[in-house]
């Protein structure tokens, strides 16, 4: 077995990409292998360090090996590696929004620029995993499929076969409506190249016929705008769904079969021995469900964990189902019993599955392409969709599902409750939700709870000590007496623009600052406010204080072409002047798209986090899935990469940083520094 620090020195000198080369999933697997697989994606964009902590995550051996080398990194107690995850690749050309299978163990994914074709064993085109742009507007197939002997995709309203080998655009076919507002939204086709169904904007359903390049215009038409479209497998149905419910339809004349009214579906498919089956999303009333039309008057229906996003029929009587918030679920139809993939970021779409190889592809908005062994599914329970957590060295406050959790002691009492924000008080006893502007709920370890009206509207609060409350908004600040759960006092003023930071930044004084920079101070033995000169900030928006005082901001990058929360400025409150920034330096843009600078960190996406630590440090979480700790002077000393990405941060007084994934799991770090 190599050594860790051997395969370290190869990632630091530039070599070829360590995975390069690897066997895609030879028989005889080894531990080396599938090691080395996984944490491809980690290496290409964390580099070293990054496959140091992939060691420490995978156990083992390779733990042991990786506790003796000193990196200054973030560690989690718990492993979020999946065990049913053989592979991941990540693509610099877009985030990838679908993947069909040509054969053998040939794929292809449509990205944002262009598509790729290849193989599990194909090497990574670039060391860097920048999603990068380019400028020139070429138009770009979406949901490229074998189509017979070509492939074929579709861009707007028209219908574009590719070049085999290059994925050039050999010929446009015209295959929807005219008018520019309108175009094709999905895309089913036939692999031998007699068929395809199409949907557009404005829920017309089309069958195209690749023999004399026919085609045919289906009625009634869906009410609105075609999410999904499949092709039963003996290619007699077709199935469409819209806002308005699901409309199978007879292949050779286009007549309906069957409407199912049902609002809010999201996908459909056919089982390989035709039976078909849908997916439900409510929002308003959290209805998740798997509808399963077996021949009776109403489908049978199963509860799903995770709102449904895409859905495909597997061997063996299972459907895998990708969901919005990034887990795949694999539900067996016969009992409802359902298992889970995790490791994709928000937004999983595109899935194809090789019965040679046993393995399901999958794509996601994260930018990568997964290929899973579904038979190794974990079959634990759904993990809780956390929204918001707070952690204290005693206890902790968690909002998920209409549920807030206040855990002290290892007691923990539930609370039926939503709203939008939450606060602990120092000692972990007393917690607090506001729920709009103008209520807020005290709540307390032994289950009571305390609602409290307030004289103004509020956008911000926090615990100024264990017993006192204090919120604030453009109008003024209140006291609340939690214990009592009391108005205390109030101190009015007026500020230009909505609240976007409150904080302590001396023992006796707090400072509230809004979206415009204009800022408060606020006396907290007096309880009087008095405004402040605006803070010169620019376009940077305050989003709390430091153990210094000084103001953390976050204001605006360029990140794939797009305009991302994502540049992290420390500032003096009393100037507005900067007085560190991370990354440092952003980046250079040359004639075709924005491109990183050499030896310069940044995220890969917009920021979700950003508490500040002891020291005068930073803890930042991203949608890259990372979390990085900033020094003072605006230098990354610790970093930590996971395999999904994060949508929350928060830390405990005693710094272990507690983040969570956008599937609702809960990962704790520990710094090794």
């Amino acid at each position: 077995m190599t050594a860790l620090k051997d395969w370290m020195k190869a990632v630091e000198s530039g070599v070829t990409p360590l995975f390069a080369g690897l066997p895609a999933r030879p028989k005889e697997d080894s531990a080396e292998q599938r090691f080395l697989r996984r944490a491809s994606h980690r290496v290409a964009r964390g580099g070293a360090d990054a496959l140091l902590q992939a060691a420490y995550e995978e156990g083992g051996a390779w733990r042991s090996e990786a506790a003796e080398l000193k990196s200054a990194q973030l560690r989690p107690q718990t492993t979020p590696l999946s065990p049913a995850l053989v592979q991941v690749r990540e693509f610099i050309e877009g985030s990838p929004s679908f993947v069909s299978l040509l054969g053998g163990e040939t794929w292809l994914v449509s990205t944002f620029s262009k598509p790729w074709k290849g193989t599990m064993r194909s090497s990574e085109p670039a060391p860097h995993p920048r999603r990068q742009m380019n400028s020139v507007r070429t138009v770009v197939p979406h949901q490229v499929q074998k189509f017979g002997e070509k492939l074929i995709g579709f861009a707007f309203n028209e219908l574009l076969f590719l070049h085999r080998e290059t994925l050039a655009i050999d010929k446009r076919v015209a295959a929807g409506p005219k008018p520019k507002s309108e175009k094709l939204t999905c895309m089913a086709t036939r692999t031998d190249g007699t068929f395809l169904i199409t949907g557009d904007s404005e829920g017309v359903v089309r069958r195209f016929d690749g023999k004399g390049a026919k085609l045919f215009e289906a009625t009634p038409h869906h009410g609105g705008q075609i999410h999904h479209v499949a092709i039963s497998s003996d290619g007699k149905r077709a199935v469409s769904v819209a806002l308005d419910g699901v409309r199978v339809w007879d292949v050779a004349t286009l007549a309906q079969e069957l409407f199912h009214e049902e609002r809010a579906t999201r996908c459909a498919t056919f089982t390989p021995q035709g039976m078909l089956l849908a997916c439900v999303d409510r929002p308003k009333d959290g209805t998740r469900e798997l509808l399963i039309f077996d021949g009776k008057k109403s489908p049978r229906r199963i509860e799903l964990s995770y709102g449904p996003r895409e859905m495909l029929a597997l061997p063996g009587n299972r459907v895998a189902i990708a969901c919005d918030e990034g887990p795949i679920l694999i539900v067996e139809l016969t009992t409802g019993e359902s298992k889970v993939l995790r490791g994709h970021g928000a937004q999983p779409g595109g899935m194809a599955y090789s019965n040679e190889l046993g393995l399901l592809a999958t794509t996601s908005y994260d930018g990568s392409l997964r290929w899973w062994d579904v038979d190794q599914a974990e079959a634990s329970e759904a993990a809780p969709q956390i929204s918001q957590l707070l952690a204290g060295t005693e206890g902790s406050l968690v909002e998920h599902s209409g549920e807030i959790k206040l855990t002290v002691n290892g007691k923990t009492v539930v609370f039926e409750l939503n709203g939008d924000e939450l606060a602990l008080s120092p000692d972990c006893k007393t917690g607090a939700l506001r729920d709009g502007n103008e209520t807020v709920h005290v709540l307390h370890a032994s289950g009571k709870t305390k609602t409290v009206e307030l004289p103004f509207a509020v956008g911000r609060m926090l615990f100024i000590d264990d017993a006192t409350l204090l919120l604030a908004g453009r109008a003024g600040a209140v006291w609340v007496d939690a214990g009592k759960g009391k108005v205390s006092g109030k101190a009015e003023f007026s500020l230009a623009g909505d609240v976007c930071a409150l904080g302590q930044t001396s023992a006796k004084e707090a400072r509230v600052v809004s979206r415009t920079g204009a800022t408060a101070l606020i006396d907290l033995t007096k309880k009087k406010a008095t405004v402040a000169p605006t803070l010169a900030l620019g376009s940077a928006e305050v989003q709390c204080f430091d153990d210094g005082g000084d103001a953390l901001t976050l204001s605006d990058m360029n990140i794939d072409g797009q305009v991302v929360r994502g540049w992290v400025q420390r500032c003096a409150v009393a100037t507005g002047k900067s007085l560190a920034a991370w990354p440092v330096t952003q980046q250079q843009t040359d004639e075709n798209y924005p491109r990183p600078l050499a030896g310069t960190g940044h995220v890969y996406g917009p920021v979700t986090g950003l508490v500040a630590l002891a020291g005068q440090r930073v803890a930042l979480a991203s949608w890259d899935g990372s979390v990085r700790v900033i020094s003072k002077a605006g230098e990354q000393v610790l970093r930590y990469d996971a395999d999904t990405a994060l949508s929350a941060l928060t830390a405990s007084p005693d710094g272990t940083l507690w983040a969570v994934e956008i599937s609702g799991r809960v990962v704790q770090l520990d710094s090794v520094a």
